[in-house]
């Protein structure tokens, strides 16, 4: 057989995080039967992120907090101006959108790579890489209970409903069998 060439690397349309973290505010558009799916997903993705800032910091990058200040994530809305923004941070690697995090290179001000593949971003030491950052450990310590918060809210009133329902449900049923038992004694 001949060799086979692997296809170039083709962005995504846009990214599944900023998708991810958007749908969390519009959790009432949201069937329940997929909200504990959403958060298992969103604690997912910002523990990924958090293990990987640490581990990365600790391998001797830079972490440029206290030198630059980027600005924070709008989950709002998924239009022009967010896909631009992310465009500008893609990994140089495999293409995906940088929502949190970001290594770059002294080497090289154009591009950056995300954590899973800072190591392939280009033959520098660790010491000549920084990490750039859209918001703080603690503010996605914040976002991560924040959302788990509203997500069990609204499962709970969510249940709630559905208990109420049943309840409603019931009460004519309850009702029948009691006439049912009256007439019996009666008789």
């Amino acid at each position: 057989g001949g060799s086979r060439t692997l296809p170039p690397r083709r962005p995504a349309v846009f990214s599944h995080v900023r998708l991810l973290f958007t749908l969390c505010n519009h959790l009432h558009e949201i069937p329940v039967e997929h909200l504990l799916t959403l958060k298992h997903q969103v604690i997912a993705t910002i523990e990924e992120d958090l293990g990987n800032r640490a581990a990365i910091a600790a391998s001797g990058v830079t972490v440029m907090d206290e030198k630059v200040t980027l600005p924070e994530n709008a989950f709002v809305t998924m239009g022009k101006t967010e896909f631009l923004f992310d465009d500008r941070r893609m990994c140089c690697v495999c293409n995906a959108t940088c929502i949190f995090t970001a290594v770059g290179c002294n080497c090289d001000y154009n591009s950056v790579s995300c954590l899973r593949h800072f190591q392939m971003h280009c033959n520098c030491r660790n010491e000549d890489k920084f990490m750039l950052k859209w918001g703080k450990d603690h503010r996605l310590r914040a976002l991560s209970r924040r959302i788990s918060a509203a997500i069990d809210r609204r499962i709970a009133q969510a249940n709630e409903r559905k208990a109420g329902q049943q309840q409603r449900k019931r009460r004519p049923q309850v009702q029948q069998q009691q006439q049912q038992q009256q007439q019996q004694q009666q008789q």
